[in-house]
């Protein structure tokens, strides 16, 4: 395309843009109570005729090349605002100013309307979330700020969106060879969090998660991020402790982490006043997978022979890899705090960590295993991937028709599956890029019935025995009254694994997983502990960066502006609980009316009235959801019941107990009272009068 091209397609969206903002703030004039007059009795002229003419494009002249004011605008806004720096890009602030740092033209005199209240934090805080959620870049929220600035209902907006989002002047780099570390504080995210909450708590317990996250799916360049996550009430809330970036992961773990223990250390002596009160900081627990785990804690790696951070098992090598088998009889030593400082085990140090700076600190019990690494990533995927390996003679491996089979189920059960799961389930053909919640899917929940038809007797009970064991250390109900079944169930589940496939196939996950019940008595159910919540957290890293200059520094404001506005979104996410989306055809009983709904949000459940987000637990009942309702002035929902609930597995354990249920015939219509959900499930038909159902536990 031709520079001239170029000019016209600027042009016409630039018309098409006034347009539209005209419509929408003349719309804005009239709801506030239409036209009004100016001092001297004359109507105001309305926004379009004031600020919007043919020949009017924001800032003046249309530019010649878009791309120069996008380069120039990114320039000053995305990188640093070093002093140097800004002295070197006198052109492009030039620029940018006679793009979007335009003065209104008809002064302070020409009101519209009835004035907003600028100073109300809720107008702004909107804005900030908006762009805070959606990545919005400084060039495209200093365009809108512009546009707002022309009415005189937001003429006190400020002009920089730098302004607006609170973004850091400057940012404090340390190096740390082969790269550069940059700080921002355990103690800062607190405040900010702490701020906006009404929860007195002596002493705040922080997890802290540590792992390698690429910015770019080309390149040579990796940001290793410290986060941490803190629960408030029902709200868990994850911030950017520190960040290191470099072309490879830095040379000295204790160099990393030694501004984040510095700070720890002082928030253990001297407390965190917050909201006018001295308050302990403690780090709960290091939540990280193997290769991070060893590199902090300067340990073994996951292939070495002493690798379990938990026990003292010596690893075997057979037919070129390290594996790990435990006899019945004779368990090894576990671990302890006292042995790990002493350095005891001297084949599984490599060092001191500073870690063990921290007095308070268990090196053995609060470095968790996190099951999304050790289960989901490791095991599951391990067994599905043996099961369908194309290697010839493998054992476990699946015959071609049960393969095909497999498939089949899975792809089968797409309409099943609620929208609570981010990832449905994809064919076998994409099992190299399954993520670790279409592992935690079919782990969890989907186990029992895919595997049912395909494995033989042996094959389906020892999945039945990994299904079993995780289900119940993820409930918040059964995690801590059946932890010792869940113990026994993955002891029997790594030896018969090793009968199955061969004792070289029992590798370091295999063994960890076994570990995970003395975690969950320390800590709560899986979730409590689990790595999801970084990476779902890690996700953004990659959308903050806008260029390959100074990414480090991008990020860190980037992040700086998110923490200091995080609590806004979960502000929003509260107000969303209710009954939703009105509709006047839906089945009624006796004594119910409209207004009726679709959706039903609540503390334990999003509910709607059409498969698959209609099945539900109500006490003991399993109920297939038809319509929600109203009745004296309270939200109902109305459904069917099943008459015939009972065991869809009895072996190893009785499945009813883990909230699995073979359900037959759907009894009357009847109602019950919304806050009495208790859970929502997954409901998959098996006949034409039959359903499996699986409870939701995760979190």
């Amino acid at each position: 395309m031709d520079l001239g091209d170029n000019r016209k397609d600027v042009e016409k969206r630039s018309k098409q843009t006034r347009r539209e903002i005209a419509r929408v703030l003349d719309k804005l004039d009239r709801e506030s109570g239409g036209e009004s007059s100016s001092d001297d009795g004359s109507p105001s002229p309305s926004f379009t005729e004031k600020n919007i003419d043919e020949d009017h494009v924001i800032g003046g002249e249309i530019p010649a090349n878009l791309e120069e004011v996008q380069t120039a605008s990114e320039f000053s806004s995305e990188e640093s605002f070093d002093e140097e720096q800004l002295q070197q890009s006198d052109d492009s602030e030039e620029l940018q100013q006679s793009v979007f740092d335009i003065e209104d033209e008809e002064g302070e005199d020409s009101g519209v309307g009835q004035p907003i209240d600028t100073k109300d934090p809720s107008i702004l805080s909107h804005i900030v979330n908006w762009a805070l959620k959606f990545l919005v870049s400084l060039v495209a929220l200093r365009a809108l700020l512009f546009i707002l600035r022309q009415h005189p209902c937001f003429a006190e907006f400020p002009k920089d969106p730098r302004t607006l989002l609170k973004s850091p002047r400057r940012t404090k780099v340390e190096s740390i060879p082969p790269g550069e570390y940059i700080h921002l504080g355990i103690s800062e995210g607190l405040k900010n969090i702490f701020s906006c909450t009404l929860c007195d708590i002596d002493i705040i317990n922080i997890d802290i998660g540590i792992d390698g996250v690429p910015l770019a799916k080309s390149g040579g360049h990796d940001s290793y991020p410290i986060c941490a996550a803190v629960k408030v009430r029902d709200n868990e809330y994850v911030y950017t402790v520190g960040l290191y970036h470099g072309e490879e992961k830095p040379n000295s773990s204790n160099a990393f982490l030694k501004p984040m223990i510095d700070e720890a250390l002082q928030l253990h002596e001297h407390g965190l006043e917050i909201n006018g009160k001295i308050r302990m900081v403690k780090i709960r627990n290091l939540c990280a997978d193997a290769p991070a785990r060893s590199f902090v804690l300067k340990t073994k790696y996951f292939n070495g022979y002493f690798s379990c951070p938990k026990c003292k098992i010596r690893g075997k090598r057979k037919f070129g890899t390290v594996c790990f088998t435990v006899k019945t009889l004779r368990k090894p030593e576990e671990r302890t705090d006292a042995d790990f400082r002493a350095k005891q085990d001297k084949e599984h140090h490599h060092g001191t960590s500073e870690l063990e700076r921290l007095p308070y600190f268990d090196c053995v019990k609060n470095v968790t295993l996190d099951y999304m690494h050790v289960g989901c990533l490791g095991v599951m995927r391990k067994e599905m991937k043996l099961r369908v390996s194309n290697r010839a003679g493998s054992k476990g491996r699946l015959a071609r028709q049960n393969i095909q089979q497999l498939d089949k189920i899975l792809t089968g059960l797409t309409n099943y599956i609620p929208s609570d799961f981010s990832r449905k389930c994809r064919p076998l053909k994409f099992l190299d890029f399954y993520k670790a919640t279409e592992f935690r899917l079919i782990m969890l929940y989907t186990a029992p019935f895919i595997f049912r038809s395909v494995l033989d007797d042996e094959g389906y009970r020892n999945i039945l025995r990994l299904h079993c064991a995780m289900r119940i250390l993820a409930s918040q109900d059964l995690c801590i009254s059946m932890n010792t079944v869940a113990q026994r169930l993955l002891d029997e589940y790594a030896r018969i694994f090793a009968r199955i496939y061969g004792k070289s196939k029992v590798s370091h996950n295999v063994h960890v997983i076994t570990h995970l019940p003395n975690d969950v008595l320390i800590n709560g159910p899986l979730d409590n502990f689990s790595c999801f919540k970084f990476e779902n957290y890690y996700q953004v890293y990659r959308k903050l960066v806008r260029s390959g200059y100074k990414m480090l520094q991008q990020i860190a404001r980037r992040v700086s502006e998110l923490n200091q506005n995080l609590v806004q979104e979960q502000t929003w996410k509260l107000a969303e609980n209710g009954a939703s989306q009105h509709h006047e055809n839906g089945p009624l009983v006796a004594g119910c009316s409209s207004p009726q709904y679709k959706k039903l949000v609540t503390n334990s459940a999003k509910i709607g009235i059409a498969p698959p987000e209609n099945c539900a637990m109500i006490g003991n009942e399993v109920v297939l959801i038809e319509n929600i309702a109203t009745k004296n002035e309270d939200i109902f929902v109305i459904g069917r019941a099943f008459e015939r609930k009972t065991d869809y597995f009895r072996n190893p354990e009785f499945s009813s107990l883990l909230g699995e249920f073979k359900c037959k015939r759907l009894g009357p219509l009847k109602c019950w009272r919304a806050r009495n959900v208790t859970a929502k499930c997954i409901a998959i038909k098996i006949s034409e009068s039959s359903y499996f159902v699986s409870r939701l536990i995760h979190t």
